[in-house]
């Protein structure tokens, strides 16, 4: 078995849902900030991208791996060994700091993880190349065929989405209108974050602030 199996990943990816379970990063089709992010940007990367890199669409993806989906995780292992790194020993659903997003640079063969820590703060593991070892450039060498900057965006929103849990957890239980209004947030956080992923509170929250 080779160190990146890229027939059994996107095997993986064909039995999954776009948005809920994953996103093609730099496909204009499934992401729908792409374009508008370019534009922004000025990116002149873009084109250069499109013009070296043989399926450039599907070239970085996002993968969601929720606590109650261990068959999705197991299969990111199965493609890709080295994906073990970036979960608990052994693969449970009790796993409180796996990760909960997988970026993958295919053409790269390599991976980068978001995990949620104490307080439901935002941290990483990787990136690293197939063979488990830490990737040569780091993250920027990662992000090279990133040309909207999606993973970035992704972490902020992340960032912000664990942030607005942890304000809920710690809220005035007694206090129905602070409640309420912290609920507010939380919503608006994962809405602002469904503009990529769809996630519930439930896939943020580790039980561990």
């Amino acid at each position: 078995m080779t160190d990146f199996n890229t027939q059994k990943l996107f095997e993986l990816i064909e039995t999954l849902k776009p948005k809920q379970n994953f996103l093609l990063l730099n496909d204009p089709e499934q992401n729908s900030n792409f374009l508008e992010k370019i534009k922004a940007r000025g990116d002149e990367n873009y084109d250069l991208g499109k013009d070296t890199i043989e399926d450039f669409e599907s070239s970085l993806i996002a993968l969601v791996t929720r606590d109650n989906e261990i068959e999705i995780i197991n299969g990111l292992i199965e493609a890709i060994p080295a994906a073990v790194n970036l979960f608990g020993k052994p693969i449970t659903d009790k796993d409180v700091y796996h990760c909960r997003i997988v970026f993958i640079n295919v053409p790269q063969q390599s991976l980068y993880g978001l995990l949620l820590g104490r307080k439901t703060k935002v941290y990483s593991r990787g990136p690293l190349s197939a063979d488990g070892t830490d990737l040569d450039g780091g993250l920027a060498a990662f992000t090279g065929i990133d040309v909207s900057h999606a993973v970035e965006d992704i972490t902020q929103l992340l960032a912000e989405a664990g942030s607005a849990v942890n304000e809920l957890a710690y809220g005035d239980w007694d206090n129905d209108e602070e409640i309420e209004e912290l609920e507010g947030d939380v919503d608006m956080a994962l809405t602002n974050l469904d503009k990529y992923l769809t996630l519930e509170i439930d896939d943020i929250d580790n039980d561990n602030h």
